[in-house]
């Protein structure tokens, strides 16, 4: 419903205390393993991210700031959640999707999302999970997928989108770490 009103009912999900409720509850449902509640998260993601990217509305032009602030906010722990749901609990057929919404998280967020991804990827933690999910899955290969993912001019949508279902391919045990380079 969420993502419908962003299209039809845009001032009732900009209210202010609306988004940040609504973003958040998207960090937190994205790595759930229902494909119902991932799809409408996905869906209200990309659409927020896509209309605050374009400000084709005078609406959306305004909302730039809070829509900003949000992702300040929550937007590591939505580049972290993303990462865990890529490589463990998103249901298969909507991994290009989730991919899909990272690459409007980049395009909308810049240089932060470059540090964000870096600092989770790079965490001790993190590599230790990915350990435990794939133990193939080496240090230069996490390296050279963050290098894809962060590379100047940016990848086409549908590239990164490919990079990043490889990473959850190579996470998963379904493809060798050699497809990431």
């Amino acid at each position: 419903v969420a993502s419908k009103c962003l299209i039809f009912r845009p001032d009732l999900v900009l209210e202010p205390g609306v988004l940040g409720s609504l973003f958040q509850m998207a960090v937190s449902t994205i790595v759930l393993k229902e494909r119902g509640s991932v799809m409408a998260v996905n869906a209200f993601l990309s659409q927020l991210m896509q209309l605050s990217f374009a400000k084709r509305q005078p609406i959306w032009a305004a909302a730039q700031p809070a829509v900003m602030d949000c992702l300040n906010a929550h937007g590591k722990s939505l580049v972290g959640n993303v990462l865990l749901a890529l490589a463990e609990t998103c249901p298969a057929h909507l991994l290009r999707s989730l991919g899909s919404c990272l690459h409007h998280l980049r395009n909308l967020s810049g240089s932060i999302f470059d540090g964000w991804l870096i600092e989770i990827m790079k965490s001790a933690d993190f590599r230790a999970y990915l350990a435990k999910c794939n133990p193939a899955f080496k240090a230069e290969d996490v390296d050279y997928f963050i290098h894809v993912v962060l590379r100047q001019p940016p990848l086409e949508r549908s590239a990164f989108e490919a990079i990043v279902a490889d990473y959850a391919g190579v996470c998963r045990g379904e493809l060798n770490g050699d497809c990431l380079h």
